[in-house]
């Protein structure tokens, strides 16, 4: 699989070309080419900020068939909390639809959150003896970006696995044999499960998408499943927590703990600890989407802030801080293998210009010499996010510098 692969797709006959997502992408992979929009691979981080500003749904997460199941014997399926939005949303309760993933062939259900109750809870002990500040792998927008556009910050990224492939690497040490899924609500989950951050290989086989779930899912509320209660694993409220922002903050109060939400106010908070400004700050909990996963852009477009309200209620119901399995087989998850990111984190450059030295400096030059003939409007109406983007794009052979309007008005 090439690292370079993603789950954002556009629609090009839905496409436009309005600049809407051009205009709103943190990391200008966007341009407009022949009056529709399209991604420059080796700069999207999977967001989805595309998804969430286009007026015409012209942008798609791409995600697996649910008929990949049929390939394993025992099929374990792996699901975020904050998927009780959904149901709510359409009118069906979170019991309902996981007794429909039951009756649709799941030998097993597991929320993701048991796998978070164990990061953190191995966090802490970590954070008791760390002195550098430490970025969370919950979020793989975030790990993307710090890849791209803050590399020096690297060596700050958590030691331990995402809490949904902790979770998966237990569950494939404890059935090997069994086919595990994950039900994706963002985009960057699709992309993480396919091109994993800090890992070899992904634990899990495939990942589904809420629109394959619900064009294959038949939620018959008549029909109940045998032996529900030992099929079902959930979290306790530490774990569900992890869904919304400040999760990690809440179970880390004693020690200083930053919370930032919203992918361009991440890019803020990376930039303060990058210029040494946050030198007390000992955890960064941070989240592209706004209010954490609940801002999902799966969720129908739930406003982020009515999920964040929304969800409070689920929150409460969950009484015991912990899950059963955590209560009862945490030493089993104190394994390198489960707990600990094996392989290193590398920088991945936003482009590279030349492999020779000496034809990317002269790149260089030729960048800078155009961009200083540039109106430096940055208002898009080239197809590139911004005038220094337009000149990368014309130095790369991408574009022509005709395609500045004001360029062509001068002439």
């Amino acid at each position: 699989m090439s690292d370079r692969w993603h789950s954002i797709k556009i629609l090009k006959d839905l496409c436009l070309g309005c600049t809407h997502c051009l205009r709103n992408c943190p990391t200008e992979a966007i341009r407009v080419r022949n009056g529709a929009a399209e991604i420059y691979d080796v700069r999207c981080i999977d967001c989805g900020e595309c998804i969430r500003i286009c007026p015409y749904e012209a942008n798609c997460i791409y995600s697996d068939s649910l008929s990949m199941i049929r390939k394993f014997n025992y099929k374990i399926i792996v699901i975020p909390e904050s998927l009780s939005l959904a149901m709510s949303y359409i009118g069906c309760s979170y019991e309902d639809f996981i007794n429909s993933l039951l009756l649709f062939g799941f030998d097993e259900v597991w929320e993701e959150g048991i796998g978070g109750e164990v990061y953190l809870l191995t966090l802490k002990e970590i954070l008791k003896e760390k002195r550098d500040t430490l970025i969370t792998t919950a979020c793989p927008p975030v790990l993307r970006l710090i890849q791209m556009d803050f590399p020096s910050l690297i060596k700050n990224i958590s030691p331990l696995n995402s809490p949904m492939d902790i979770l998966a690497f237990y569950l494939r040490k404890r059935n090997k044999d069994a086919g595990i899924f994950y039900l994706s609500i963002l985009s960057a989950k699709v992309t993480t499960v396919r091109n994993p951050i800090g890992i070899k290989d992904s634990p899990y086989d495939a990942v589904f998408g809420l629109r394959e779930i619900f064009t294959n899912l038949n939620f018959d509320k008549g029909k109940a499943v045998k032996n529900f209660e030992s099929r079902v694993f959930k979290s306790g409220r530490v774990g569900a927590e992890l869904s919304i922002i400040g999760g990690e903050s809440k179970f880390l109060k004693d020690f200083d703990v930053l919370s930032v939400d919203g992918i361009w106010n991440v890019k803020k908070v990376l930039e303060e600890m990058e210029n040494g400004k946050l030198p007390d700050l000992k955890y960064l909990e941070a989240r592209s989407c706004l209010k954490g996963c609940v801002g999902g852009l799966s969720l129908f477009n739930l406003n982020p802030y009515v999920a964040y309200f929304k969800i409070g209620k689920f929150l409460q119901e969950r009484k015991s801080l912990f899950s059963e399995v955590v209560k009862n087989e945490y030493q089993k998850f104190l394994d390198d293998e489960i707990l600990y990111l094996s392989e290193a984190i590398v920088p991945r450059p936003r482009y590279v210009l030349s492999k020779d030295v000496r034809t990317a400096v002269e790149m260089m030059r030729r960048i800078e010499e155009i961009y200083k003939i540039l109106p430096k409007l940055d208002c898009g109406s080239c197809g590139a996010p911004s005038c220094r983007a337009l000149a990368e794009d014309v130095v790369m052979g991408k574009a022509k510098i005709s395609d500045c309007k004001f360029i062509k008005t001068e002439n």
